[in-house]
């Protein structure tokens, strides 16, 4: 077997070897770190089932939770999510890329005021 390198992706990724969920939920949180330092990112899930898999790390504030995840169905995407008190509405936005979903969460959180950033 060759070792398949591919600029800008991680090896173990582009080979599909190794804990592929601990990767995502360091990516994740390494997301969550550049938004504001002083987050403290836990990862609270971890699914896997015939139709997909999917890896969620949070940040709760208060009574709101702030939510990157990665998922992959068929096609492998990033969620950037808040879930709200009781009595508001939340948001959901699916991205391609998780810089794109990082951008998403940065504006949850100022707009939820959770954090000054």
């Amino acid at each position: 077997m060759r070792a398949q390198f591919v600029r800008g992706i991680d090896p173990k990724d582009s080979m599909d070897i190794g804990n592929k969920y601990a990767r995502e939920a360091q990516k994740l949180t390494a997301a969550f770190k550049e938004i504001d330092p002083t987050l403290e990112p836990k990862k609270t899930d971890e699914q896997i089932t015939d139709t997909g898999e999917a890896v969620v790390v949070s940040v709760f504030s208060g009574t709101k939770t702030f939510s990157l995840i990665w998922i992959k169905s068929g096609l492998e995407y990033y969620m950037a999510y808040w879930s709200p008190k009781e009595g508001e509405v939340g948001g959901e936005d699916t991205f391609p890329k998780l810089e794109q979903a990082k951008q998403k969460m940065k504006e949850y959180l100022i707009i939820n005021e959770a954090k000054k950033i």
